[in-house]
């Protein structure tokens, strides 16, 4: 036989305020024994986090702090790319979520943005920059791309938050050379866009309103 303190003579008992509780054991003989039973409150699981802007769009160099506090420690993390640290780095921006549990069970679900650094400051300074032109004839328009050194060149196209709408050019390029590629305008609504011109070690970027 269970007798608790409370008046319960169950083997499990809930909705408890923090305390210590007694039970006590009798057996079919009379004996008994008593023993008690503390249950503790943690304190609320809460938790912050910082992020650090991507240097440009498809830069993996964004960061996110994660800083926890309450609840009853170790604490698990999970994250939605699959990383179960803490705090994340070498991160493509983009929009995580992190489920934390605490060792007595409680969770913890947070959602966090790494955006990219503002694209109008991507272009570097040095001299041997590539060459990035807009034009439009017939009613199209054209990216033209001329090769300042022997390298693998990404041209891409944004919008003005800094989402990838569509690539245009993956590949390598001598330097010297020329590639001129349509965008397909039909397929974009109309707005105003960022093109990026990357290469093994030059970042070039420009604004594009497209009209259809």
């Amino acid at each position: 036989m269970l007798m608790w303190a409370t008046g319960e003579t169950t083997s499990f008992i809930d909705n408890l305020d923090p305390g210590f509780f007694n039970v006590t054991v009798t057996d079919i003989n009379g004996c008994s024994v008593t023993d008690s039973v503390e249950v503790v409150a943690y304190p609320e699981l809460i938790a912050t986090v910082e992020t650090g802007d991507a240097s440009f769009p498809g830069a993996a160099d964004g960061s996110i702090d994660l800083s926890v506090n309450g609840g009853a420690i170790p604490y698990l993390y999970e994250w939605s790319d699959g990383s179960v640290t803490e705090d994340l780095s070498g991160v493509v921006a983009g929009i995580y979520t992190v489920t934390i549990t605490d060792f007595s069970g409680c969770q913890l679900m947070l959602t966090a943005e790494v955006m990219n650094s503002s694209l109008t400051s991507l272009n570097n300074n040095g001299n041997d920059q590539p060459e990035l032109l807009i034009s439009q004839i017939g009613g199209s328009t054209f990216l033209q791309v001329t090769a300042s050194g022997n390298d693998n060149y990404n041209l891409e196209l944004y919008d003005n938050s800094g989402r990838l709408i569509s690539g245009f050019l993956s590949g390598q390029m001598q330097k010297g050379e020329v590639r001129k590629i349509e965008i397909p305008e039909k397929n974009i609504a109309s707005g105003l866009y960022i093109i990026v011109l990357r290469g093994d070690n030059n970042v070039k970027s420009m604004k594009m309103m497209l009209r259809n």
